[in-house]
């Protein structure tokens, strides 16, 4: 995929791949369905972190990008809801927030 950068590989063997932000904010590709593309046609994942810092440096607010990748996830994978409330939960948390959105 045209101006997708791999960072490198899962223990499973799936490439992680960067530019998922992109896609989504100029392009108008929903970020779910680039995860299922990546996942099926190219044995690879979103940088969902890479997203965020991304996304965060393009001006986006931190609901916003909470918002965007939860929706990702559950497009990907339905039963993911269950598996992300507790993930969007801790990242929702102020103090972990501050911490995550400072390094970036």
């Amino acid at each position: 995929m045209k101006d997708m950068l791999i960072l490198g590989k899962t223990p499973e063997g799936r490439d992680v791949y960067a530019g998922v932000f992109y896609l989504h904010d100029t392009l108008g590709l929903p970020a779910g369905m680039t995860a299922m593309i990546l996942w099926d046609d190219f044995n690879g994942v979103v940088a969902w972190e890479q997203f965020a810092r991304d996304a965060f440096r393009a001006g986006w607010k931190e609901k916003k990008i909470i918002s965007v990748i939860k929706e990702a996830l559950i497009d990907f994978h339905p039963q993911s809801a269950k598996m992300i409330k507790p993930l969007v939960a801790r990242v929702e948390g102020q103090e972990k927030r501050r911490r995550f959105f400072d390094k970036l």
